[in-house]
């Protein structure tokens, strides 16, 4: 029998386990992040005292992400992902949530389809070296590259988070201060005249280093440019995702 309960951080080495198995990027870093934005919202499946699935919860107001959906390969083909999802589903609704977004692996693409989920776009991955580039210029004369989070004044990180959640249309607020926090020197802040204009950061993964979240300067159209190269961290290795088609997963309350 199935018993899904809240996940606790005596729970991470076997969360771990199945991230292993399932080959992700994610590290325990990302783990204790997931539980402390959402404790109450990250769940395990135990099958006889042994934790055989995973999901996680993030909300930012009435929009949240489902992540970390995860069953051991030898308990799969039983309804435990299904179950996960829905103990995750009803916790959102429960929360007012109206817009459920995750990001979908094959494997999983089954469970997400028959839950309503709708594809909105697809995600490229792309990894590599950072390759340096002499006499590049690294700014232009109208704007500054700020680097870390001390170099940034309060108004400054105010106008991050309010640039962030216009382009994305998601107060990520809580997400970005943790990201922030926890890798404080990665943080590189564009500056046009007195308005941010820009921002990326970037954490640690299993091997490369993840850059992102990213927004490059605001063109009159709305449109983002790309970020100067000297605002990447330096790392032998990177990786990074961007929109490739328009398909993600979705989910609505049927009713809305």
């Amino acid at each position: 029998m199935i018993h899904i309960r809240c996940m606790t951080r005596a729970d991470l080495p076997l969360v771990m386990r199945l991230k292993h198995q399932a080959g992700w990027n994610q590290t325990e870093g990302d783990l204790r992040r997931f539980l402390d934005l959402e404790p109450e919202g990250c769940f395990v499946a135990e099958r006889a005292s042994e934790v055989v699935g995973t999901s996680t919860t993030c909300i930012f107001e009435t929009v949240a992400w489902i992540a970390m959906v995860l069953v051991d390969p030898a308990a799969r083909g039983q309804g435990i992902g299904t179950a996960l999802m829905r103990q995750a589903l009803a916790f959102l609704e429960e929360r007012g949530v109206r817009c459920v977004r995750l990001d979908a692996t094959p494997l999983g693409r089954p469970i997400y389809e028959r839950l309503g989920f709708v594809a909105q776009y697809e995600l490229a991955r792309f990894e590599g070296s950072l390759v340096a580039r002499e006499n590049t210029p690294i700014q232009s004369s109208a704007s500054d590259l700020l680097a870390g989070v001390a170099a940034i004044s309060p108004t400054q990180l105010e106008q991050l988070l309010d640039l962030d959640r216009s382009i994305t249309g998601t107060p990520r607020r809580k997400l970005l201060l943790r990201l922030f926090e926890e890798q404080p020197d990665a943080l590189r802040v564009l500056q046009t005249g007195r308005a941010v204009s820009g921002f990326l950061t970037a954490r640690p993964e299993r091997e490369p280093f993840r850059l992102g979240p990213a927004w490059g300067g605001m063109t009159p159209d709305r449109r983002c440019s790309p970020m100067p190269s000297a605002a990447m961290p330096a790392s032998p290795f990177l990786s990074m995702c961007r929109p490739k088609t328009k398909r993600r997963w979705r989910w609505r309350r049927p009713w809305d």
